[in-house]
């Protein structure tokens, strides 16, 4: 999907070397780097057009620093495009029991953080970005099950907070 947006050069961000080798053999990325999203974003100053994190914030909790960092590194009307899961409630309304968080997010039982849509509304507007689309979409199955998650697409006007 990507080579038919016309943005780029590309530039990939990592943990995974076997993550990095995929997208290589893709022939799509102008850079690859094998490092923690944080890292690198300390130390590359480059401002962003799009910064697109797909299936990435699963691996985050809580997600302030990451979304202010991301604000500085994105250029005024740039456009930051990323999916998360999607922290179910019970039938009452509360998140589940014994979940960090405070029912903002939790770890679950697979390994990935999810997130409530409030707290992205929240924690997004405190980063200073607008947000253009916030929408509940199937992320993927697992067990024959889906996933149900966000797809936010965000974008920053001035200064931010």
């Amino acid at each position: 999907m990507l080579a038919d947006l016309h943005v780029g050069p590309f530039t990939g961000v990592d943990l995974s070397g076997r993550m990095l080798a995929q997208a290589q053999n893709k022939e799509l990325y102008a850079e690859l780097h094998c490092a923690d999203l944080m890292d690198f974003f300390a130390k590359d100053e480059r401002l962003w057009g799009l910064i697109l994190a797909g299936d990435v914030f699963c691996y985050f909790g809580e997600l302030d620093e990451i979304l202010r960092t991301a604000f500085g590194r994105l250029a005024t009307g740039g456009l930051f495009i990323f999916s998360v899961e999607e922290l179910l409630r019970d039938a009452a309304g509360h998140p589940p029991a014994n979940m960090q968080g405070g029912g903002d997010w939790a770890l679950g039982r697979q390994g990935r953080y999810a997130h409530t849509a409030d707290y992205l509304a929240r924690t997004v507007s405190n980063a200073g970005f607008t947000i253009q689309s916030l929408r509940r979409e199937i992320q993927r199955y697992e067990a024959n099950a889906p996933v149900h998650g966000f797809f936010v697409v965000l974008e920053r006007f001035g200064h931010g907070s």
